[in-house]
């Protein structure tokens, strides 16, 4: 079962869940599972955010309340004694984006970028990036296969995104003529 669940996430996101269960909550590993309540849950995500940081205690209370979601499904316990537990940080809504001064767009430091790009692969990279406003390595990792010139398109399958579902891109003229200067794997 755990090769399964490994496959269907990012690898990166498998090793942080797999530290948050294994590591984080490794003292609780001893403990018959439906002897785990809220209160216990609760004094180790607090000796978690008190060693490790609120957003380390906030990501592993997520996972652990998956982990018992799961576990009710398979009929292992009862309850989720996360449930009711307390976040460890408060959400805090970005400040910056590039509609800084009501409805006009600011783009000043857009354009700062754009031109501060060096005359590189990197800085191709970079104006790309805004061209697409892909995530980083959807374009530093872009392969031959996923553009599609004819139709100016960049298709990332879903593997290869967020989401984990395909994105298509549209490629302006700019963005054309940047990716035929690249050599593209």
């Amino acid at each position: 079962k755990r090769r399964m669940a490994a496959g269907d996430l990012k690898p990166r996101s498998y090793v942080e869940i797999e530290r948050h269960l294994l590591k984080h909550f490794k003292p609780l590993h001893q403990l018959v599972i439906s002897s785990i309540t809220r209160a216990t849950v609760a004094a180790r995500l607090r000796e978690i955010a008190k060693k490790n940081g609120t957003g380390a205690a906030d990501r592993t209370r997520s996972n652990v309340s998956t982990f018992f979601g799961w576990a009710i499904g398979e009929g292992i316990c009862e309850t989720n004694p996360v449930d009711g537990t307390n976040k460890h940080s408060e959400y805090v809504e970005r400040e910056r984006s590039l509609i800084l001064d009501g409805e006009k767009p600011n783009y000043q430091e857009l354009i700062a970028v754009w031109k501060g790009a060096p005359d590189s692969e990197y800085g191709k990279i970079v104006r790309l990036l805004i061209l697409t406003l892909c995530r980083r390595d959807e374009i530093g990792s872009l392969g031959r296969s996923e553009i599609d010139k004819e139709a100016r398109l960049i298709r990332l399958p879903g593997p290869r995104t967020k989401n984990g579902r395909e994105h298509v891109v549209p490629l302006s003229d700019a963005a054309m003529a940047i990716l035929d200067t690249i050599d593209v794997r």
